[in-house]
C-alpha cells in the first residue's frame, strides 16, 4: 500500500493516494496477538503500516498544499474508534497535523498540537520515534517563536537515529545533519 501511495504522489495524484493509505486503516489485524485475525497482519505490522500511512498522508497533504483538506481528514482519523489508528498512532497524527497548521500560517495552534504530540509517550516501533521526533523538531523551528522547543526535539531525534538508523524516507535529512 504504501509503496503503491508513494509512486502515486511522485505522479501527483493525490486523491488516489489518500484514497489507497485509507484503506491501510481498514485492514484487519489480530490487536491481542492470539490469532484472532487469521487473515491480517498482526499487531506490530498493523501499527507499522498505519504509521507510515499517516506519514505519507502528510507528505501528500503538504505537496498539494491542501493543508486545511488535510487536517480535516486527520481529525477524522483521530476520532475513529479503531485504537490502532487513533491512540497508538495519534502522536505521528498530532505533529502531521501540526505540519499542516504551520502551512497555513497558524503557528500558535502547530505549537500546541506540538507540545501534545512531544507529552505521548513513544511507542515501541523506533521509525516512529525518528518520524515524529524529526517532523516536532523541524515544525518546531518554523512555529515556536522562543526557539526553545526545535533543539530537544531534535536531540531526541539524534538519540532516535543512533537506535533505529534513518530509514530512508528523506524526512528532512538536512535537520540531522
Amino acid at each position: 500500500i504504501v509503496d503503491k501511495a508513494l509512486k502515486l504522489r511522485w505522479e501527483r495524484k493525490y486523491p488516489e493516494v489518500v484514497a489507497l493509505l485509507d484503506s491501510a486503516f481498514t485492514l484487519p489485524y489480530d490487536y491481542n496477538g492470539n490469532g484472532g485475525s487469521p487473515d491480517g497482519l498482526n499487531h506490530f505490522e498493523a501499527r507499522r503500516l498505519a504509521s507510515q500511512a499517516v506519514r505519507q498522508l502528510m507528505f501528500a497533504y503538504n505537496s498539494s498544499k491542501e493543508y486545511e483538506s488535510g487536517i480535516i481528514h486527520l481529525d477524522s482519523l483521530l476520532s475513529l474508534p479503531h485504537t490502532l489508528v487513533s491512540e497508538e498512532c495519534r502522536r505521528e497524527l498530532l505533529v502531521s497535523k501540526a505540519q499542516m497548521l504551520q502551512g497555513l500560517g497558524k503557528y500558535a495552534d502547530a505549537c500546541l498540537m506540538l507540545d501534545s504530540a512531544m507529552l505521548l509517550p513513544p511507542n515501541d516501533d523506533p521509525q516512529s520515534e525518528l518520524f515524529v521526533t524529526i517532523t516536532a523538531g523541524v515544525t518546531y523551528r518554523w512555529v515556536d517563536s522562543t526557539a526553545t522547543k526545535a533543539e530537544p526535539t531534535l536531540e531526541r531525534a539524534a538519540e532516535a537515529m543512533r537506535h533505529a538508523g534513518y530509514d530512508g524516507t528523506m524526512l528532512y535529512p538536512q535537520a540531522m545533519a
